[in-house]
């Protein structure tokens, strides 16, 4: 899987994914990245805050507002994050 160390070019710069998303609206990969991330001091944004449909890449919300499966598991981690604890 991913190094949980901090490598050495990247020592006193800020690391940050962007873009991050998994097809279909699954979180699974997201899931586990974000956990690393945390572990690692690297940032994450989330794609996309489009409302397409979820076959052509991953969106956080459906088109009534509600969240999608992939945009739920973000908002579980950032809100595990802002309570103190590791997502």
């Amino acid at each position: 899987m991913l190094d949980r160390r901090p490598q050495p070019h990247r020592r006193g710069h800020p690391g940050v994914t962007t873009e991050l998303g998994q097809r279909g609206c699954a979180h699974e990969f997201v899931d586990r990245y974000m956990s690393w991330a945390d572990t690692a001091g690297v940032s994450c944004l989330a794609w996309a805050w489009n409302t397409w449909d979820c076959a052509g890449g991953p969106a956080l919300l459906r088109r009534d507002g509600n969240p999608t499966a992939y945009g739920a598991g973000i908002k579980a981690h950032l809100a595990a994050l802002a309570a103190g604890r590791s997502g």
